[in-house]
């Protein structure tokens, strides 16, 4: 596995488990929950996780952390990239909708964030799924 991949793993993975908990806590609590010393805490912990995990992902195979990017791994981005630009329209397109039916500010700016994930999301999971099929 290319330590491009690795890096989209770790990015898939981690995003899920601390995004998934920040939604599943904010989901938990009900409508009107709105905590941002909860989101600030899943931001930070996002980070360090990420960091540490790309760290030692580049210490374990330094020759291809440093290798340069090459056509191919341009396209999967760009790719991702528009494949992520759908979901966020998509999820903008919704939050719109719930807007315009009456949902409350903070249910607003949660189902933004949401749509945000998501499309980052779909971003690295279709990183994975280029480097799978071009392996």
């Amino acid at each position: 596995m290319a330590f491009r991949e690795k890096s989209a793993w770790i990015s898939l993975l981690s995003m899920l488990a601390v995004y998934g908990y920040y939604f599943w806590t904010v989901w938990q609590r009900g409508p009107a929950a709105h905590d941002l010393g909860l989101l600030a805490g899943c931001v930070v912990l996002l980070t360090v996780v990420q960091i540490v995990l790309h760290i030692a992902a580049a210490i374990a195979a330094p020759k291809e952390a440093k290798a340069p990017v090459d056509e191919r791994e341009k396209q999967f981005a760009v790719k991702g990239y528009r494949n992520a630009y759908f979901v966020l329209a998509t999820g903008a397109l919704a939050v719109i909708g719930a807007a315009l039916v009456g949902y409350g500010v903070a249910d607003l700016v949660n189902g933004l964030f949401f749509a945000l994930v998501v499309a980052e999301l779909a971003r690295v999971a279709s990183l994975i799924a280029y480097y799978r099929a071009g392996a």
